[in-house]
């Protein structure tokens, strides 16, 4: 985790997205702990598993190049999902990061809906995951190897 400020562009607690087709960027804030920390991600962030790769800049999931259709919420649990390769993130992380304290949802369903959502654009199954594990009554895990690049870096993590 990074502490500090990672974007000056903050608004009601979500980055801006400097204009890119209206999608708010991923908050950048999490609660761990009682602390306030920044995320992992940088905004040059990209993630390859499988034939899917996700682009942090642009916004995009893309399967074999083509991108793909996927909703903000969604779109937001995938990259924190990959920030945290291989660890359990819990609900409590994703209400955290996805709504601020003083929002209102049915936070179970909408959770539920955008994870369901998540997993057919990536044709992933909860009875038998190839990328997001269910942990009952506690979270989520990203279980597939990734290669990530940002910043001229790449690495290959194998969950």
């Amino acid at each position: 985790m990074i502490r500090g400020h990672l974007n000056s562009g903050m608004r009601g607690g979500i980055a801006s997205r400097d204009g890119l087709r209206g999608r708010a960027r991923l908050p950048i804030r999490v609660f761990r702990g009682g602390e306030i920390v920044e995320t992992r991600a940088n905004t040059a962030q990209t993630w390859r598993f499988g034939v899917f790769e996700v682009d942090a800049r642009t916004t995009e999931l893309r399967r074999g190049g083509t991108p793909v259709k996927l909703r903000d919420q969604s779109f937001n649990i995938l990259v924190f999902l990959l920030e945290h390769a291989g660890e359990l993130v819990t609900r409590e992380d994703l209400r955290r990061v996805l709504w601020p304290s003083d929002t209102f949802v049915d936070f179970d369903h909408s959770l539920n809906t955008a994870v369901m959502k998540l997993r057919e654009a990536l044709g992933d199954s909860a009875d038998a995951p190839l990328y997001i594990e269910t942990i009952p009554k506690r979270g989520y895990r990203f279980i597939a190897p990734i290669e990530a690049t940002g910043n001229g870096l790449l690495t290959s993590e194998s969950i």
